[in-house]
C-alpha cells in the first residue's frame, strides 16, 4: 500500500464516527396512570406483608426466573432491611421495550431512602412487574438477579413532574 498512514487514519476516522443515540421514549397519559396505579399496589402489597401476593400478581418472565421461595426470602429480606415503604418520588420514567415501562426514582422507607427501579410488562389488562432493583450505591437488590450488572440502567432523561 502506497500511504499506510492515510489508511490507517480513515480505518480510525471510520471506526470512532459517534452514532445518534435517540432518546428513549417518554411515558405518557394512560401508561403513566397505570405505573403510578401499579407502584401504589406494589407499596401496599409491600407493607401488608404481602409477599406471596406480589409474586403472583407478576409477569411470567419473573416468576419463570425467580422462584417463590426465593422470591419470599427476598421480599423478607428487604422488608427487614429497609422496613415500612412510606413514599415514592418517580424521577425517570421511559418505555424500556415495546411492552415494557420502567419507573425508577426514591423510596422512601422507615430505616431511610433508596433508588428503586421497578420494569413492568404489559400483561392482560394491567401492568406486571417484570424486574425490581433498589438500594444506595453498590448495595443494591435485584430480582431477578442481573449477572455482571452492578449499578441501574442510565437515566435517559428526567421525568416529567407527578
Amino acid at each position: 500500500m502506497k500511504y499506510p498512514a492515510l489508511a490507517l487514519l480513515s480505518l480510525v476516522l471510520n471506526g470512532c464516527t459517534a452514532k445518534r443515540v435517540e432518546p428513549l421514549p417518554d411515558v405518557e397519559g394512560p401508561q403513566r396512570k397505570l405505573a403510578l396505579a401499579a407502584m401504589q399496589e406494589l407499596r401496599q402489597a409491600f407493607n401488608n406483608g404481602s409477599c406471596q401476593a406480589i409474586y403472583d400478581a407478576a409477569g411470567d418472565g419473573f416468576r419463570r426466573t425467580e422462584s417463590n421461595p426465593d422470591w419470599l426470602a427476598i421480599c423478607a429480606e428487604i422488608r427487614s432491611r429497609w422496613g415500612r415503604w412510606d413514599d415514592f418520588t418517580a424521577t425517570y420514567w421511559y418505555q424500556s421495550g415495546s411492552q415494557s415501562v420502567a419507573v425508577e426514582g426514591t423510596a422512601a422507607f422507615t430505616k431511610g431512602p433508596c433508588t428503586l427501579q421497578v420494569i413492568w410488562s404489559l400483561g392482560r389488562d394491567r401492568l406486571q412487574m417484570a424486574c425490581l432493583i433498589l438500594g444506595v450505591g453498590n448495595d443494591q437488590i435485584a430480582v431477578p438477579p442481573r449477572p455482571g450488572r452492578r449499578f441501574f440502567d442510565p437515566q435517559p432523561h428526567a421525568a416529567t413532574p407527578v
